[in-house]
């Protein structure tokens, strides 16, 4: 028995189509949320007083051997509460159909991110170039390591430093994710009770990296009394201070490090680099059943 389609059965659920029409190779569906109503971002306060309204260009799969882009007509709509700080704010699609700021639909990024795990990144672009995927390497790659993020988004490891807004005047802190290799805040100062309220409200820190600041110790000992907080110690500041030898990078060595001998072993173990002896061992670490993850 046939069946009859209509042109919403080809679109992502959510989403009403106004016109198709194709332009040289490219596909171009025109459609807008099915939706009367949005909900404020912020506060989360329906309304339905639209502001105006501008068009969004997501890729998506392609089709009968050419690219798909979806036209999506996004409206802006006023925020009525009072206590709001954003007064105009654009409708949020369903994330079935597309992220926010995203240049793809949400089933042509599960494409991507598929093929850029089996195949990697040069050899996913050329396979990406005959499926009319127009994507490039670093596309794929970025694809993996934002899976990663979404996956473990909870704070694990971090490292904690000061650094100068005008050197010699004011300072203030850098926190970094040391898992993901990321800034993730910037404080204003470096007074040990602004690190220590930042710590309070993120208990689920297991590892703080900070060097010998004795105000982010304390801090880290109060807000995380469990979590282990590693001594870092500047290796060309270390070797300048007590005159040892400069050793190999890291990366260049297999087996223990040399001690200096005018340290303790454990402000010199790691050529310098940190004291990080007892740490918890990382999902992946452990699933490889070696302390290096090799």
């Amino acid at each position: 028995m046939a069946l009859h389609f209509s042109r919403r059965d080809f679109l992502p659920a959510g989403l009403k189509a106004d016109q198709i029409e194709l332009v040289e190779n490219t596909i171009r569906i025109h459609s807008h949320s099915a939706k009367t109503a949005a909900a404020c971002p912020h506060c989360g306060t329906i309304s339905r007083h639209v502001h105006s309204r501008y068009r969004h260009r997501p890729a998506d799969l392609p089709a009968h051997g050419r690219a798909v882009e979806l036209v999506l007509l996004v409206r802006r709509f006023r925020c009525r509460a009072m206590n709001c700080s954003a007064k105009i704010f654009a409708e949020r699609f369903p994330p079935a159909v597309t992220r926010p700021y995203a240049r793809r639909t949400s089933r042509l990024q599960g494409l991507v991110r598929h093929l850029g795990l089996a195949l990697g990144g040069r050899p996913a672009q050329a396979l990406a170039a005959r499926l009319q995927l127009p994507a490039s390497k670093d596309t794929f790659l970025r694809s993996i390591r934002s899976t990663a993020e979404a996956a473990s988004s909870e704070l694990r490891v971090i490292g904690i430093d000061d650094w100068a807004w005008r050197k010699g005047q004011r300072y203030g802190t850098l926190i970094c994710d040391l898992e993901r290799r990321r800034v993730i805040d910037l404080l204003p100062d470096r007074e040990p009770a602004t690190v220590e309220a930042w710590l309070r409200a993120r208990p689920g820190i297991e590892v703080v990296a900070r060097d010998r600041n004795g105000g982010y110790g304390s801090a880290v000992s109060r807000a995380l009394p469990k979590a282990v907080h590693p001594l870092v110690v500047c290796r060309a500041n270390h070797c300048r201070t007590t005159g040892c030898r400069p050793l190999a990078p890291v990366g260049m060595r297999r087996g223990p490090w040399p001690q200096c001998g005018r340290v303790s072993p454990e402000a010199c173990e790691g050529g310098g680099k940190a004291a990080i002896r007892g740490l918890p061992a990382s999902p992946a670490d452990q699933s490889n059943g070696s302390p290096d993850g090799r």
